[in-house]
């Protein structure tokens, strides 16, 4: 438990990355001068970074309830020195930085639905997003909360990639007062297409993803930590906004 706090607080700390990150390029200019073998492990890397983060408990929201918030993420990286050949200025950057705007909608028995806008600052990396999330159990006093969420990703107008995603996941979680620590593991099936660049083909990775996360709401505002695995790569993701 004292490890997962330090995790989380990481979390936050991380958050102000978003800002930071318009000081540095996250640009993909060029897949040209990548071997197969390395376009492979950058369409891995692009994948766990890039691909659906609901960032929510499995708790439904209910008919009335709605969700809205903006959230950063910082996505380590594997193989940063293969992303610096795809740049012009050659920048090697730790983490994949990324903001999105999230909105979830509570449905009837036990549906949720959510969509997701990412933009990468200073790169040319952007995806749209959803999810559909039912819950077997909707919890209560006693029992937790279980869900399972499908998702899908696409990423928008980048002039040298294109990148798909499809996800499916379970989740569980269990609300303590205003805290509602959550937990789940999944899999992701992604399609990554070089554009410009006839020599590599398609990569299509498959990665299984575990996280762990705490929500915190008052009186409807509302923050989230979450730490993700996914593979090799870690991404610790930070969401404000309301919940109600």
């Amino acid at each position: 438990m004292k490890h997962l706090a330090q995790q989380l607080l990481l979390s936050l700390c991380l958050s102000g990355l978003p800002f930071y990150a318009f000081a540095l390029d996250q640009n993909i200019e060029d897949l040209s001068g990548l071997s197969q073998n390395e376009f492979n492990h950058i369409a891995s890397d692009l994948s766990a970074a890039i691909h659906y983060k609901g960032l929510v408990p499995a708790e439904p929201l209910g008919i009335l309830g709605f969700d809205v918030a903006v959230s950063g993420s910082a996505s380590q990286l594997q193989h940063r020195e293969l992303f610096a050949k795809t740049r012009t200025s050659g920048s090697n950057n730790k983490y994949l930085v990324a903001t999105r705007l999230h909105v979830h909608k509570g449905l009837p028995l036990g549906f949720d639905v959510g969509l997701s806008y990412t933009l990468v600052p200073n790169g040319n990396l952007k995806a749209l997003g959803g999810e559909v999330r039912y819950a077997i159990m909707q919890g209560n006093a006693v029992l937790p909360a279980i869900s399972i969420r499908g998702s899908y990703n696409k990423t928008l107008d980048n002039p040298v990639l294109d990148l798909d995603t499809i996800g499916l996941e379970l989740m569980i979680s269990k609300g303590v007062l205003m805290v509602t620590p959550y937990a789940g593991i999944g899999h992701l099936w992604s399609h990554v297409q070089a554009k410009r660049s006839p020599h590599l083909n398609n990569v299509k990775p498959e990665q299984i993803k575990a996280f762990v996360g705490a929500n915190l709401n008052l009186l409807g505002l509302n923050a989230n930590a979450e730490i993700e695995h996914t593979d090799n790569v870690t991404s610790y993701s930070i969401k404000l906004g309301l919940r109600f």
